[in-house]
Order: structure tokens, then sequence, then C-alpha cells
């Protein structure tokens, strides 16, 4: 029995696994760094002091010498994206180098794509596959407007996942108009979460005075989408925890530094998180530990840093009596580093185990990943999508006459807004004329099933983009095209197609680069760097191609969203994010 196993090795009647012997412990509990070693037992620490030192029992067991080194928690991310053309496998491994070794992952294109019921054996297989420990968040909703099914489960598959260990609540409650409307899906679902004992994340995103007040009445709990200081103080007041984003997309930490240098505010309600870095950056030192080290140079207290990634995620997620802490009975996941160099660990040890170390790199080999195999049931591989997919209906307009069209103007890499401008219509479809603005292309949404196009102007995307198509974007079994070239979007799509899945980019009349997206989710089956380097080659491209928002990935990610402002194409056409209405139903049939 475990607990028996822990009490012999504390008292120094059985020998431990693993000694840790002669470093300094960081707890964030007392606040205090001073020496200790740390006695291992079954993956779990037993004992934290010096009275075991001189025992012979240490002859029976491994013993490394860290002297002059820190012993801290293992990191946490509480709120991240593992699938994203990656893997969950490669990405959590990858995350170990920078001593995380625990991750809070949203479950929305996984469970969309597989469902409920196949949800929880993939995680089980994540579990085998990986030494981080990865929990996850249920998503409620569809991220794109209208869905083919708004809400992604029911509320009896959402309970039996809620019974689960590795799921701690509910997250990116995107949709939190629906919860103000009291619209008895997304209330039940909060209420199932807190009797289970666990968290309703937000994504309150807008949501101010009288709003975010309800919001929290009915049960939000965190949420990570504060852009200013004085929206993380307004959640602060309301009561909820706050995961403050420093991230590829928003990169938005010296926003905070005045909240956070503020010695009257309590910062146990404050947790770090890169969010949904885009895979091009990953190695940018985005990642929760170079976050913490940051907040340190700009003059934030090491050990408040230290908490954000530790304990103070794993009491908001109530796992602290498992991890967050250098503590006995909690598992024995240790960062070794010097001082607080934080992000480039010396060791790191995972359950007991010593999973990575700075001179050889990642030391546990990598599992199968649940990922290969599984293949796409929603895409169509035998449409001969035409050219003529991409024109724009003029809606009864006549020929030879002007129409004030709402154009998509792109005003960061994930904000849009709407731009009404005289358009000429010619053969009974909408083209662009020779006083229409700069940089104006075509933008087209592909419906996999029912095989039709919602086609629309973009302004502000690209300079010069021929023809590009790609199946990664929120709204799954569908292709997002875009160029100047109605020719050369329909070679990208006809390629996508060819390929199950994946990302065109055509010039010429002939693809001047692609990649691969055949697995469910959209996702690469190619090895983790090669992605990697695949990201960061096509946000070359594009930047070359006037694209000027620096962050390409998010941009197909997000445009046909239903819950960023402010204007969005989707499977009936353009739509307006606040009114949730259909402001130009641009619906073309294929042939």
């Amino acid at each position: 029995m475990l607990q028996r196993e822990l009490i012999n090795t504390a008292l120094g009647l059985t020998p431990p696994d693993l000694y840790l012997h002669g470093g300094s412990i960081v707890n964030v509990f007392s606040g205090e760094i001073y020496e200790a070693d740390i006695a291992i037992k079954d993956g779990r620490i037993a004992y934290v002091g010096k009275d075991l030192a001189n025992s012979a029992l240490l002859k029976q067991c491994r013993v490394i010498d860290v002297t002059g080194f820190n012993l801290l928690p293992g990191y946490i991310e509480p709120h991240c994206h593992p699938t994203q053309i990656h893997d969950t496998v490669g990405f959590t491994r990858d995350l170990l180098q920078h001593g995380i070794t625990t991750v809070v992952a949203d479950s929305n294109r996984m469970l969309e794509t597989l469902g409920a019921k196949n949800f929880i054996q993939f995680m089980a297989d994540i579990d085998k596959s990986t030494p981080v420990k990865v929990y996850w968040l249920v998503r409620l909703f569809s991220e794109s407007y209208p869905s083919p099914k708004e809400e992604l489960l029911s509320l009896p598959e959402l309970e039996e996942l809620l019974s689960l260990p590795r799921i701690l609540g509910i997250g990116e409650t995107t949709r939190w108009t629906s919860i103000l409307q009291k619209d008895s899906f997304p209330l039940e679902a909060i209420t199932m979460t807190k009797t289970a004992g666990k968290r309703a994340d937000g994504h309150t995103a807008g949501a101010g005075g009288k709003k975010l007040s309800a919001l929290a009445a009915a049960g939000i709990s965190g949420c990570h989408e504060s852009v200013t200081s004085m929206e993380v103080l307004e959640r602060l007041r309301n009561g909820m925890y706050l995961l403050l984003r420093h991230s590829s997309q928003r990169p938005d930490l010296d926003n905070f530094l005045e909240i956070l240098l503020d010695k009257k505010v309590d910062l146990s309600r404050f947790m770090l998180t890169c969010d949904g870095t885009s895979p091009a950056f990953l190695e940018q030192a985005w990642n929760v530990a170079a976050i913490a080290e940051l907040m340190i140079k700009k003059g934030v207290d090491p050990l408040a840093a230290l908490r954000m990634i530790t304990s103070n995620p794993a009491t908001y997620f109530r796992i602290d009596h498992e991890i967050g802490a250098i503590a006995p009975g909690r598992a024995a996941d240790i960062v070794i580093t010097e001082g607080f160099e934080l992000s480039r660990p010396h060791t790191v040890i995972v359950a007991g185990q010593v999973v990575c170390d700075r001179d050889t790199g990642i030391l546990v080999p990598s599992g199968d990943s649940p990922h290969k195999g599984l293949a796409k049931t929603y895409f169509t591989y035998d449409w001969q999508v035409k050219a003529d997919i991409f024109d724009v209906p003029a809606l009864g307009a006549k020929d030879n006459t002007s129409i004030n069209f709402p154009v998509i103007e792109m005003v960061s890499a994930i904000i849009t807004k709407k731009q009404d401008f005289l358009l000429p219509v010619v053969n009974g479809t909408v083209v662009p004329g020779k006083n229409s603005p700069q940089g104006l292309l075509k933008i087209a949404h592909l419906d996999m099933q029912k095989r039709r196009s919602c086609t629309g102007f973009v302004k502000g995307l690209a300079r010069d983009l021929e023809g590009f198509a790609s199946s990664l974007s929120c709204a799954v079994g569908t292709i997002l095209a875009m160029g100047s070239s109605d020719e050369a979007m329909a070679l990208a799509a006809r390629r996508v197609l060819e390929l199950g899945g994946g990302i065109v980019l055509v010039e010429k009349g002939s693809i001047l680069w692609e990649m691969r997206l055949e697995l469910v989710a959209e996702l690469s089956s190619l090895p983790y760097k090669e992605i990697i380097r695949l990201s960061a080659e096509l946000e070359e491209i594009m930047a070359g191609k006037g694209y000027p928002w620096g962050d390409f990935f998010h941009t197909l990610i997000f445009l046909p969203c239903d819950y960023l402002p402010y204007i969005r194409i989707g499977r009936e056409g353009l739509f307006d994010v606040l009114s949730r209405k259909i402001i130009y139903p641009s619906v073309v049939a294929a042939t």
C-alpha cells in the first residue's frame, strides 16, 4: 500500500527509490529557500529534510548530488491547446525541457472530431504516451457559426466526463451570452460542474460591468482573456481567478505589470499561460517558465512568479494535494535549476524518474501517438472544385451597377471589422473594380458536407496572394480559401482535397507550398520538429506576400469563429458576431 511505503520511507525504515542530496528547497507555502534533501518513493515525495542524510539505507537507492541547485515544483501550464497541427505527445515532450510537467488542455478539436466516448479512450492513450500529466477542460460549444451541432456533447456525456480524474471542469466558455440569456444547457452544465467539485473556467472577452458580475454569479470562476490591467482588476473584484496570457498572438505581460507590482494585491489568484502559441513560435521562449523569468526581470517577486506556475494553478483546479509543491505525499515532479533560471533547468524529474537533462536532452522514449491512425470521417475527397464556386452572388442587384458590400477588414491577426465598399456587379456577381481598395482578396468557406461555398472579400490580409486553401480552421470539416485568382483558389482547394486535408499555396498555376494535415482535427503525422519548421516557413512566405500581422496560423483558425469581433465568414455567409446574424448570405452551390 502506497501510504505505508511513504510512511516507512519518511521514518527511515525503508530505502527510498531516489534521494536528492544537498539542494535548496524553494518552498511555495512558506516562501523560504533552505537546504533540505528529498526522499522519493513510488513516484511520490516521502520526506523533505536533513534527518535521513546519514542513513545507511541510502546505499540501497540512487542518490543524486544537487548541491548548489534549487529544487522547485514541476511547472503547470494551466490553459493550452495541444493539438495545433502538432499532436499532444510531441507538444508535451517538448515542454519537458522547460520544466513543465503538467498541462491543462482544451478538449475542443478532439472532442468535436472523436465524440465523447472515443475522447475518453483518447485521454487514456495520451497518458500512456507522455510522462507529462495531461488534464483536460471540456468545451461545451462549437466555435463556428452556424454549426452543424452547436453543443459538442450531451449533459449525460458531460456528467460522465466530469467523473474522470483527468477532467478538471469545463473551459473556454466562449458563448457567454448564452449564459446571460439563461439558456438551459450552459446553466445546467455549470451546475453539474460545480456539483462535481470542479471548475467552470471562462472566456469572458468583452464582458464587463453587470454582465461580468452576472457571469460570476452564474458560476464562472476564472478567465484568461484579460488584456488590460483594468480588465484584470474587474475580474479580481468579482472573485475570479486570473490566467494572465503572454503568447505569440497576444504578448500582454506589460499590460499587467502595474497590478503585479502592487503590494496590496493578493497574487494567489493569478496564473500564467501561453494559451495557444502558434506552431511556428513554439521554440521562441513562449512557455510559462520563460514568462515567469521575464516577470522576475521586470521586478515581480521570484516566489510570487513561481507560485503562478505551480501552487496557484494547482489550487485553482483543486489538485494541489497532487502537484504544485515540494511536500510529502505530492507527486515527485521536481525541477532542478541554477538560481531562478526557470526555463533552462538542469534536470527535470517526473513521478520520481529523471526525464530530462540539460546535457543529454529528453531521456524517456516517445510513446506511440494516439493521434496517428485517426483518419478523418468528415471530408469529401471527390469534390472537383471549379473556379465558379468562388463567385460572389449579387443577390438580385442589376448588372453594371454597384452595391455596398460588407468587406472583412483585418485589424490584427485575429480581430476584424466590417467595412462597406462600393463594388461593381458583373454577370450577376460582385467583383473588385478599378476603384476598389488595394489588397482586396476573394475569401470563401467551403462546406464539405453540403458541397457549397460561402463567398466574400477580405482586406488587409495580404498584398500578393494568388491562391490559398486550408482545411485548418475552427470550423471542422471545411476549407478556407482566399486569393486574387479564382482559378488559383480552385487549384489550391482541389489539392487540399487530394491530400485529405492540408494547407496549400498556389502561384503562377502551380503549387508553391503545401503541408498535409491528414489526421482528425487537422493534424499532421509529421515529426514535431518538422511541423515547427514548416509552420515557420509558411509564416515567412506569407510575410513576403504582404501579410502584416505576424501570426498567420491564428488568422486561419479564427476567420470562421463565432465569438471574436466583428465580422466573420461561415457556412451560411458573412455574419456579424455581436448580433449573431447573417449579413450577406453568399452561398454558391457546387455543380
